[in-house]
């Protein structure tokens, strides 16, 4: 299944760059970068309502809690310039599907770290994967938006407005469906269901 939707990721946005794609395409190419918006940037407000309890229970602070939540987007910040580097290397298709598999992959292996025993470990851990989720949204939101504009040049404005709105709501649903998903099942179900969206 998560195979089946990267490689269809990359077989609609590598079309030739010389060539205009099909109107049937472009809003194929579109859908598959509101979905990534979204899946990518939910993943960063989804535990926000319970992650402070685990990590209460492992003994870390409210300071160190918040740091962890807050290194996500630093991790954002600090490797976004270094994308557009490798975009030109890469190319941006597979700068896409490379930033959707590191965080669908990082947030499946975080939703196992509350089975960890030594608190220490449970901090360095969530703070390495909280890093790994923020540079797989560098990559997605770089390529995403490199492909609004070379491919949606008539449309920008439009785009880019489904893309934020896209983003935008990715942050409003993250933290209720985060608690409601949490409330009935258990710590790790939140992180598997955002990760399976980004796969």
């Amino acid at each position: 299944m998560g195979q089946e939707h990267t490689t269809d990721e990359v077989k609609y946005l590598s079309c030739d760059p010389d060539q205009d794609p099909t109107p049937s395409r472009l809003k194929l190419m579109c859908m598959v970068m509101c979905l990534s918006t979204f899946s990518t940037n939910l993943v960063s407000s989804m535990c926000a309502p319970f992650y402070p309890r685990s990590a209460a229970h492992h003994g870390l602070d409210s300071d160190i809690t918040g740091s962890i939540l807050g290194f996500y987007y630093a991790a954002t910040v600090l490797a976004s310039p270094f994308m557009a580097v490798l975009m030109t290397k890469a190319g941006q298709a597979n700068l896409l599907q490379g930033g959707l598999m590191l965080v669908g992959t990082s947030s499946m292996i975080f939703g196992a770290i509350d089975i960890l025993r030594n608190d220490l470990l449970y901090g360095v851990v969530s703070f390495v994967l909280r890093g790994l989720q923020g540079v797989g949204c560098a990559a997605t939101d770089t390529a995403v938006f490199a492909i609004a504009s070379s491919r949606f040049n008539k449309h920008l404005g439009k785009v880019n407005s489904y893309l934020n709105s896209c983003m935008g709501l990715s942050f409003m649903l993250g933290p209720p469906l985060g608690g409601l998903i949490y409330e009935w099942t258990n710590f790790s179900l939140p992180f598997v269901f955002s990760a399976l969206l980004c796969f």
